[in-house]
């Protein structure tokens, strides 16, 4: 919970980072061996007998928090993003707005969507224009309408049967999962 409530901070200050933690003789009983301090995102106690052969995520550990949704490329200007790691929905919202100057047919938006948050499959959901999701290289390719200012992006797990509000000042996406 704490490394989700750090990263909801800098994707609400829509904030550029780089999370990097790893101590290779971190362990259940005496974390990272520094400060006593147990922050590693490795750790060969939570490996249960895998290699990163037989699971790529063996060892992880709070990846619910840390692998997450993210936009890679913006063809405009991000106004707001979020992303509920620990709901069953693990929904994610994006706005942004655009300019006349942003052309989306040459730059589109490009949307990482981690396969681990979303092992059954997602739900796409656009303000407008339209997107394309490649699954195997994990990201949507969204192209949105050169005629509208503010653009939303909005996925959700797809196993979910609930109703997602977004609403930010004058834009609402209401979406029910059924």
């Amino acid at each position: 919970r704490t490394l989700d409530r750090t990263m909801k901070g800098l994707e609400a200050n829509l904030l550029s980072f780089t999370l990097w933690n790893y101590a290779a003789g971190n362990s259940n009983e005496r974390g990272d061996l520094w400060n006593d301090e147990d922050l590693s995102l490795w750790s060969r106690d939570q490996q249960n007998g895998k290699t990163y052969r037989d699971d790529l995520n063996a060892g992880g550990r709070a990846l619910a928090a840390a692998v997450r949704p993210y936009p890679m490329k913006t063809s405009g200007v991000p106004l707001k993003l979020s992303f509920d790691a620990l709901s069953n929905e693990r929904a994610f919202y994006y706005e942004f707005s655009s300019s006349s100057e942003n052309d989306p047919k040459v730059a589109p938006t490009l949307i990482f969507i981690p396969r681990f948050q979303y092992p059954h499959g997602i739900n796409i959901n656009v303000s407008d224009g339209s997107y394309e999701y490649d699954e195997v290289n994990q990201y949507i390719s969204y192209v949105h309408d050169s005629g509208l200012n503010t653009h939303i992006v909005l996925i959700s797990h797809k196993k979910t049967g609930a109703l997602i509000v977004f609403a930010y000042e004058q834009v609402a996406l209401v979406v029910s999962h059924k």
